[in-house]
């Protein structure tokens, strides 16, 4: 039987509660439970869900009391769902009051662990990390999935999670915001398997497996990356029609063996390096990244199509990883279409940069009937790569600063089975389209 909690506001329209009152009216809930409409519920411990269950937020807060961190355990959230099935969390704000300092902030505000068919719609997430002016920015996502094979794979979970196995399937967040104006942390959503142990990629049992993001708002700067996909166990992942706005080294990021992603009709606007890492070395950015690695595994059977990407760019600083930043970057993947992307306003004024960029070892990739312009080069295959085959580059309109298509490769390795065809390219520059010497088995259309 549904319990429903009516407040009346006319008097208190701010009242609030602690958490063993919201606790216990979950519990005592029988499926369903609709909050009081408008009310601010402020918390001391982790709000515990349970399975087969139904929270209709009515517009409430959800928030923690001053005091978080003194009460509670290291790297807790504010809302667990662990060994969970069939949860429906909807129309509420996660305020995760940042204004307060460490003291009073959750690690993150939703840890999901070892379950599956959750839906979360119409949830607003906010105010987490720190003050963007701070120098020292870092911080977990609003909402963390990960499976473990074994226990104390992920360091930075709760310790009374920490020997917790099993997977994430069936997960759904649509429609929801994640606000971050003042704030920022390192992460938006991150979905994690293992990636440093050396695992056999058929071995590995426990997924993150079959998750949409849908329709949902992301404003604000993020340290490291808005969504993240890791680990050879995050897979049949979709990431459709999102709006994200602001600064992050990867906006949308395939990474370290995930696969079977499709990331399609997003709008990413005002990306770009976020100028604490000016001085960094070690990162480069892209919008969407999918991007293996050489010391864990390669990204397969991802496809990036329909998305647009606008606006971008680095702080003002003499860094040497700038090169190669791009919209749109493919390394160390296998099987990867780009398709039907809008691609513009990147790095304006600069010398580097890419709407497409190919690095690294890849195969299997086909880029086409992309729009491009406003950039310095349209594609690339940087010289860094130390391998590629099978790369088709098909009816693309390039409109750049530099050449349209700079199809360079390493000065040795292995490059078999380029295609160039169809593609509409103009340049500032005389030279439309440069190739490296050492590319077997070319099928192009291009005069030259």
């Amino acid at each position: 039987m549904k319990k429903v909690y009516l407040l009346c506001v006319l008097f208190f329209p701010f009242f609030v509660f602690g958490q063993e009152d919201l606790q216990s009216l979950i519990d005592e809930a029988d499926q369903e439970i609709t909050l009081k409409a408008n009310n601010v519920y402020e918390v001391n411990e982790p709000i515990i869900m349970p399975s087969n269950f139904k929270i209709e937020g009515n517009n409430s807060v959800i928030r923690p009391s001053a005091n978080w961190r003194k009460r509670n355990p290291q790297n807790s959230p504010l809302i667990i769902i662990e060994s969970c099935s069939g949860l429906e969390l909807s129309n509420l704000t996660i305020d995760n009051m940042a204004d307060r300092g460490i003291v009073g902030m959750p690690a993150y505000s939703l840890l999901i662990l070892n379950s599956s068919d959750i839906s979360i719609s119409s949830v607003t997430f906010q105010n987490l990390g720190l003050h963007k002016s701070d120098k020292n920015v870092g911080g977990f996502p609003f909402i963390l999935m990960l499976a473990q094979e074994e226990t104390g794979d992920f360091s930075y979970l709760p310790e009374k999670y920490k020997a917790v196995k099993g997977s994430v399937e069936n997960v759904s967040v649509r429609d929801c915001k994640f606000l971050n104006t003042d704030y920022v942390n390192s992460f938006a959503i991150r979905m994690l398997t293992p990636w440093n142990k050396g695992r056999d990629k058929t071995s590995i049992k426990y997924l993150v497996k079959n998750v949409l993001l849908q329709g949902n708002v992301f404003v604000g700067e993020y340290d490291w990356n808005t969504v993240e996909m890791a680990g050879p166990g995050t897979k049949d992942i979709k990431i459709y029609a999102n709006y994200l706005k602001g600064k992050s080294i990867n906006n949308i990021d395939v990474d370290k063996g995930a696969s079977d992603i499709e990331i399609r009709n997003n709008i990413i606007t005002d990306a770009g390096l976020p100028h604490r890492h000016r001085n960094n070395k070690n990162v480069r950015v892209s919008p969407i990244m999918v991007h293996g690695s050489t010391t864990s595994y390669i990204c397969e059977n991802v496809s990036v199509g329909g998305n647009e990407i606008t606006n971008v760019t680095n702080p003002v600083a003499n860094n040497s990883r700038y090169l190669y930043s791009s919209g749109i970057g493919v390394a160390h993947a296998k099987n990867v279409t780009v398709f039907g992307n809008t691609v513009k306003g990147l790095f304006p004024g600069k010398n580097y940069g890419a709407a497409i960029c190919l690095d690294q070892a890849v195969e299997l990739v086909t880029i086409n009937d992309n729009i491009i312009e406003d950039v310095n080069w349209g594609v690339i295959i940087t010289p860094n790569t130390s391998s590629f085959r099978e790369v088709e580059i098909l009816n693309n309109k390039v409109r750049s600063r530099s050449e349209s298509l700079l199809l360079l490769n390493g000065s040795s390795g292995k490059f078999s089975g380029l295609t160039l065809k169809g593609n509409e390219v103009r340049s500032d520059k005389e030279v439309r389209v440069k190739m490296g010497a050492k590319i077997e088995k070319i099928s192009s259309d291009i005069k030259y």
